[in-house]
């Protein structure tokens, strides 16, 4: 089992890559699994500014602070299934976000598994004698390497 807060060993090395490549005229790919989460998870200004502003802009609405949780949510019985999302966040009176990176269009696969973990953040909040309108906002945001929805000319931001 990884540790909770696996991608902060990463940090050093992706700031000395980063460097590196930037040296170079080289970026690092957004994309990777290890930068998208070091560039969204990470516990300083930069990564806290990225979670705002990216939230922000996909809400339409200001984010006063976006903190990030345990991506794991473990199961609610014995033989249940674990889901591990890539960044999980609370902000605004906690709302909840999961924000993905997906590089491989997997189907009716992917849209059962954005399913169930939005479906694990909304149930997660349900506590016996509150009322459902209690419950807050919960939002999942994708970024895909790939054209999900082809029939559609633009997908709506």
């Amino acid at each position: 089992m990884k540790p909770f807060f696996h991608k902060v060993r990463y940090d050093p090395e992706i700031m000395r890559q980063a460097k590196a490549n930037a040296a170079e005229g080289k970026l690092l790919d957004v994309t990777l699994d290890v930068v998208f989460k070091a560039l969204l998870s990470g516990d300083n200004e930069d990564s806290r500014l990225a979670r705002q502003s990216l939230l922000s802009s996909c809400i339409h609405r200001p984010v006063k602070d976006a903190k990030v949780q345990n991506p794991e949510i473990l199961p609610e019985f014995l033989e249940g299934k674990t889901a591990m999302l890539d960044v999980h966040v609370t902000f605004n009176n906690n709302e909840q976000a999961d924000i993905e990176m997906q590089m491989n269009n997997s189907g009716e696969d992917l849209k059962n598994r954005a399913i169930f973990y939005a479906s694990r953040l909304v149930s997660d909040q349900g506590y016996k004698g509150h009322y459902y309108r209690s419950m807050k906002r919960v939002y999942q945001i994708f970024f895909f390497n790939f054209t999900y929805f082809p029939e559609r000319s633009s997908s709506r931001r």
